[in-house]
């Protein structure tokens, strides 16, 4: 790791140390930032493209340890709280209908980012609509979001970028991304998105952005895992873990940044019982019981739709503790899941039950959780009853369900 890196991930420690980010400003301001997560949200067939079975590795890396209760603020609403249909996003106090279907999306704290079904990027702020990229992969992670900003790779030129824009200024920038020939523009689409490309070896190559984390752009290519400084005049592109070693970024958060690693030799192996993993921090002997995840602001917590043992088995976990948390709503539904951080102690979720005989029938209700109550408070507006075979909403963690 660059000095460069280890400074800026040591700055993140320090203002926790000192207390913090103020999020009760924040919340205030009008939107929490809905961070996404690694795993998807899926139940009975509404599932977001797996990735392969993972270690996690939570990298203490200029993390602060120590108590970090001051930042544990509890807001008094819910701006993170939205969902999405059609082209409309209905969220806590407001309906915004961005004019183009909404394919996946996520929320930041100037609007919306979101990418329609012919990957076409649109942003939306002050009411505002306008086109501002392309992706190619619709079927795993597009946009990435982080206070103004949003990111994703960008395939409007022959040669792919990694695009951060400022929704508050309307600033951008790009990054080279090196990726296979298949990836760029005019070339076929390989299987389903996972990049299964010829010429590699057959090997399975992780292409796309991850996380924001402040001013820092965590991304895959064919080189490994990156930390890009975008807000450095020269992009500083640090390769934190070269391909070869097999690491994706699931999450990062405050100076940590949360890995995953197949464990098998065939990494484009399929996320199932057969595969055998073992989440892990720093030291192998001290496992977490999950399966990639979101980490808190503060990064006390990460919570993740799948346990270390299956999957759809919501799991949060209290990093300083090593301890789960069991959630009171997490038993009353036939899927639960946390999807989004409103602030450190408090997250949304999203919990399904079937209605019908035939497993076809489901109702979706949004929920408020807080985790050191380990309670939860259902949403009114959210998007109620659903077909399996035509899910009509989206949730805002920059991915598609369906």
């Amino acid at each position: 790791m660059t000095e460069l890196l280890k400074q800026i991930m040591d700055e993140h420690a320090d203002r926790l140390e000192d207390g913090g980010p103020d999020l009760g400003a924040i919340l205030n301001d009008g939107r929490a930032r809905a961070r996404r997560r690694r795993a998807g949200v899926g139940a009975a067939g509404l599932v977001v493209a797996a990735t392969a079975a993972a270690i996690v590795v939570p990298m203490l890396v200029g993390g602060a340890q120590g108590d970090r209760q001051g930042t544990e603020v509890a807001g008094s609403s819910v701006p993170a709280m939205s969902w999405a249909e059609g082209s409309t996003i209905h969220a806590a106090g407001e309906t915004v209908d961005v004019g183009h279907e909404i394919h996946a999306y996520v929320a930041t704290d100037r609007g919306y980012a979101v990418v329609d079904p012919d990957g076409v990027v649109w942003s939306w702020t002050s009411g505002e609509t306008s086109r501002v990229g392309q992706v190619r992969d619709l079927w795993d992670r597009v946009l990435v979001a982080d206070g103004d900003h949003v990111a994703w790779l960008d395939v409007s030129t022959d040669e792919p970028k990694f695009v951060v824009l400022d929704q508050g200024t309307g600033d951008r920038v790009a990054v080279a991304a090196e990726v296979p020939d298949v990836m760029k523009t005019g070339a076929a689409r390989a299987d389903d998105g996972n990049e299964q490309v010829a010429g590699l070896d057959d090997a399975y190559v992780e292409v796309g952005v991850a996380a924001l984390d402040e001013r820092l752009l965590w991304v895959s290519d064919t080189r490994g895992v990156l930390a890009v400084d975008f807000l450095d005049p020269h992009l500083a592109v640090e390769v934190f873990a070269a391909r070869s070693e097999g690491y994706v970024v699931d999450d990062a958060e405050s100076g940590r940044v949360l890995l995953s690693r197949s464990e098998t030799e065939d990494a484009s192996a399929d996320f199932g019982d057969e595969t055998v993993v073992s989440p892990i921090r720093l030291d192998p002997s001290a496992p977490l019981p999950v399966r990639g995840g979101d980490l808190a602001p503060g990064a006390r917590h990460v919570m993740s739709e799948n346990s270390a043992s299956s999957s759809d088995d919501f799991t949060l976990v209290d990093l300083e503790r090593d301890a789960k948390i069991e959630v009171d709503a997490n038993s009353e539904y036939d899927f639960f899941t946390g999807f989004a951080w409103i602030d450190a102690d408090s997250f949304v979720a999203v919990g399904m039950d079937e209605t019908g005989n035939d497993d076809e029938e489901w109702t979706a209700e949004l929920l408020t959780c807080v985790v050191s109550t380990a309670t939860c408070e259902v949403w009114a507006g959210g998007p109620g009853s659903f077909d399996e075979t035509t899910v009509g909403f989206q949730l805002p963690i920059g991915e598609h369900i369906g």
